[in-house]
């Protein structure tokens, strides 16, 4: 009986899918619903950008911070800033480490804009973002399977953040990592990697799902060590090791050419004996039902006996689980691994495995949508929440 209910949804679905991609401009049609649903099931928190409420206060407060940061790059706060009252001893520490990451706030000072303009800027960033990913998973599977696997990505944390976070810009770290595995120009491939890098440095922990995607693509799927030395073949790779490298580099030379401290007490033990409850709700709730989509990539990659592939895999996966572990923000940490992800759809299809991998696909989207997204951060867990309850906020505020 299930299964029959569920065959018929699927051929309604699949069959509604084919009807909509024949229409015109369906990518943006697509990207515009996909946005109106996240802004639905997951409102942003407008009302913290005006009125007196002491929330409302802090955000103010701290988006000055941030355009201070563009004024004065790689200097640190004045004490009176991070003393303040209205900032809280949370974002104090967070703001004490926050003035090497520079290139948002310097890009809004270039333009003239502030740190709340940005906000909406990043609301546009994540059409993109969805734009993108639907062409580039058209490109490499077939329309069906970008459709439904966009709708999954627009359940997970990594694409909501993008409309509702006001000012950490890990999403615009993720649209630049995404840009390095859309195009194989080395130039606009550690042009990526470095900005991201100065956007929020744990891009760095997830860029091996950058690596793992140009080594599989410039191999053929075919990886022979002694091949690596060619540097024309294997260009995206090589821009990608040098990108990290570099980044890594200038991060050094700005800790020691400047005055700037970064203040390390909440990335350690710390962090990790505060995490031991969370961590594991954190972990799931970054990638929900996504998370097989990881797990069949493995078995998969093991199967085939694609051992290079599987151990840059395995090891950019442990490395994203390490970086998450040692600092607070456990689920923006976590969701730098999206790249996993991607691989894994791409690195599973092949056109005769296009309608099981659909069947599949279509039960971890209605996975994805069913479980709430939560932002978990130390020992405390954050909903985000449907516009109806906001409105509620709103109301009684």
């Amino acid at each position: 009986m299930f299964f029959e209910i569920y065959d018929k949804a699927y051929l309604a679905i699949v069959h509604w899918i084919d009807r909509f991609t024949a229409t015109k401009y369906w990518q943006w049609k697509y990207v515009a619903f996909l946005t109106a649903y996240i802004l639905i099931t997951s409102c942003p928190n407008y009302y913290l950008l005006g009125g007196n409420r002491n929330d409302s206060k802090k955000t103010v407060y701290i988006l000055k911070l941030v355009d201070w940061i563009g004024a004065h790059p790689f200097q640190n706060f004045p004490a009176h800033y991070l003393n303040s009252e209205e900032l809280g001893s949370g974002m104090k520490s967070h703001f004490a480490k926050r003035p090497g990451r520079v290139a948002v706030p310097l890009f809004c000072r270039f333009l003239g804009l502030n740190a709340q303009h940005y906000i909406w800027i990043q609301h546009l960033l994540g059409c993109l973002f969805l734009w993108g990913l639907i062409r580039w998973l058209t490109l490499y599977t077939n329309v069906r399977i970008a459709m439904i696997s966009a709708f999954m990505m627009a359940n997970l944390f990594v694409v909501k953040w993008f409309y509702y976070d006001f000012f950490y810009y890990d999403s615009t770290a993720f649209l630049l990592m995404f840009v390095a595995v859309m195009s194989r120009n080395p130039l606009l491939t550690i042009g990526s990697v470095v900005v991201s890098g100065f956007v929020d440095e744990r891009s760095v922990i997830g860029s091996g799902g950058i690596l793992l995607w140009w080594l599989w693509q410039e191999s053929k799927g075919k990886l022979y060590l002694s091949d690596l030395a060619d540097f024309k073949k294997y260009r995206a790779t090589w821009a990608t090791i040098f990108g990290v490298l570099l980044v890594i580099s200038l991060r050094i030379m700005v800790l020691r050419f400047t005055t700037l401290e970064v203040d390390t007490s909440l990335i350690g033990k710390n962090p990790i004996l505060q995490n031991m409850n969370t961590w594991p709700i954190a972990l799931f709730m970054t990638f929900e039902g996504a998370w097989t989509v990881i797990l069949m990539a493995i078995a998969a990659l093991f199967y085939r006996r694609d051992w290079p592939f599987a151990v840059v895999f395995i090891t950019t996966l442990l490395v994203v689980f390490g970086g998450g572990m040692i600092v607070i923000d456990l689920t923006r940490s976590f969701s730098y691994g999206f790249l996993l992800i991607l691989f894994g759809l791409v690195y599973l299809y092949s056109p005769r495995s296009a309608v099981p991998m659909e069947r599949v696909l279509l039960s971890l989207a209605v996975i994805c949508m069913l479980v709430p997204t939560y932002y978990v951060y130390g020992p405390e867990m954050s909903w985000l929440s449907p516009l109806i309850l906001k409105i509620q906020i709103f109301l009684r505020a």
